[in-house]
């Protein structure tokens, strides 16, 4: 199915849209969402290709050609509104002259001569064919690819369930391109290409961000686990309270999509989905800043006991330990491997120093007691 989509995208390119439109009948690819796209894209095409034509006939007095196509489109097509509201004259009896020459009166009673003509001759597709294909070579040599891309920007806007999430337009590029959504189908196209780059059934791998000590070294290490699954499951999983609607979407440049302001996908890498807590920010390098959590418990206390809670708990650190989190933020490129964090950690909304080897001292005499003042009187203790 995909192999005989590329086929109608490739004629539908080169403006032969009746021949695409075809084989995505034939082929039934209007099942697909980026089939049925295509096909409508057809559809559009194709009605305004049979618009200029009729109009054409009426312009040389030709109004039984005119009609005749119009009826041609019904039966091909389906009945059209559009087509229905095009006045076309009455034929005008047919006088007969020398030479088997035909006079037929035109609007202003001026006579025109014609040579008499098959009807079904002046309709036959070879015509059309030829109208098309000097239509194409005429808009290649004419119009260059910021235009077509613009013209391709028009159609996505007039479609209502479409929205344009990044284009190049606006900039000094060889090629332009735009992405944008259908529902939460995700497009990349050009003047030449079409590509589906995400979707809800797309199997991917998420990776997931998580942060803890270790006991060892004390330091800090930013651990993935990895899943094989569709895209609309994480997305269960993600807006667990927010199901039955569109994702929220947003192109950070070119290459990198922000889903629900956590997770990134990364065009030049579609096989994986990247996860953590919340977006922050994105460097000059295409690198981007991601907050992940991590269990309290395995951030290095020299068994400092928190005196205020431990006078309300038997045991205050232990209060602290068993449902506290903290977050830091990461730096991950486009491959998703963390290249760098922030020294510090946020606990309770105050920031902590990551453990080095060498502020231990002022970890325990410092910070670890400003955050017992904290959690004891936010707790109301």
């Amino acid at each position: 199915m995909e192999e005989k989509y590329q086929e109608a995208l490739t004629l539908y390119n080169q403006c032969d849209y009746e021949g695409a439109y075809a084989i995505i009948i034939d082929n039934g690819l209007c099942s697909t969402e980026k089939g049925d796209f295509l096909c409508n894209e057809c559809r559009k095409q194709i009605l305004q290709q049979y618009i200029y034509l009729i109009k054409d006939y009426i312009e040389q007095g030709q109004y039984v050609e005119a009609k005749e196509l119009r009826q041609q489109y019904y039966s091909q097509y389906g009945f059209n509104s559009i087509l229905s509201e095009i006045d076309i004259p009455e034929p005008i009896s047919i006088i007969s002259t020398k030479n088997d020459e035909r006079q037929i009166p035109v609007k202003d009673g001026e006579l025109i001569n014609k040579k008499q003509k098959s009807f079904k001759t002046l309709l036959l597709f070879p015509l059309l064919a030829v109208i098309i294909i000097a239509a194409y070579v005429f808009l290649n040599l004419k119009v260059d690819d910021k235009t077509k891309v613009e013209e391709l920007l028009a159609t996505i806007n007039g479609n209502p369930q479409s929205e344009v999430l990044y284009t190049t337009l606006s900039q000094d590029v060889e090629k332009h391109f735009i992405i944008y959504r259908t529902d939460n189908n995700i497009y990349w196209s050009s003047s030449d290409s079409l590509k589906l780059i995400l979707s809800p059934d797309e199997l991917v791998y998420a990776t997931y961000y998580s942060a803890e000590f270790k006991d060892d070294d004390m330091s800090l290490d930013i651990s993935l686990s990895k899943e094989h699954e569709s895209m609309s499951s994480i997305m269960k999983r993600v807006l667990w309270n927010k199901r039955g609607r569109n994702w929220s979407i947003k192109c950070l440049n070119e290459n990198c999509l922000l889903i629900e302001k956590r997770i990134l996908f990364f065009i030049d890498n579609p096989k994986y989905l990247y996860i953590g807590d919340e977006f922050k920010y994105q460097d000059n390098k295409g690198n981007v800043c991601i907050s992940v959590s991590g269990p309290f418990y395995t951030y290095p206390y020299h068994y400092y006991d928190f005196p205020l809670l431990h006078s309300i708990y038997s045991e205050g650190g232990y209060f602290v330990r068993s449902g506290k989190s903290f977050s830091i933020d990461i730096i991950i490129d486009k491959r998703g491997n963390c290249v760098s964090h922030s020294e510090f950690i946020e606990m309770c909304r105050m920031l902590l120093p990551v453990p080095n080897g060498t502020n231990m001292h002022e970890i325990v005499s410092k910070y670890l007691p400003m955050l017992d003042r904290k959690i004891y009187e936010e707790e109301g203790l």
